[in-house]
């Protein structure tokens, strides 16, 4: 694991955050993006949570996205300005 370079409280779970684990991302009170162009990984403490929703909202161009969630990975191929 590299270096946490911004920390957010996630939802009002104590004890829950998302980590920004480089300079690639923005994070602010209610989002997080990332840069154009580029690649950011999060990582997300969940404290005892069992689930956790995570909404993606793409800008205005074509976007491929992998999550990763322990051993599941997905891709996602985001239309300009789709949710998933």
């Amino acid at each position: 694991m590299g270096r946490v370079w911004a920390v957010r409280s996630v939802g009002e779970r104590p004890g829950s955050y998302l980590l920004s684990m480089d300079l690639n991302s923005f994070v602010e009170p209610e989002i997080n993006w990332v840069r154009g162009e580029h690649v950011s990984e999060f990582l997300v403490s969940p404290a005892d949570a069992t689930q956790m929703r995570v909404v993606i909202r793409n800008g205005g161009v074509d976007n491929g996205i992998a999550v990763t969630v322990g051993d599941h990975a997905e891709q996602l191929d985001l239309a300009p300005w789709e949710t998933h």
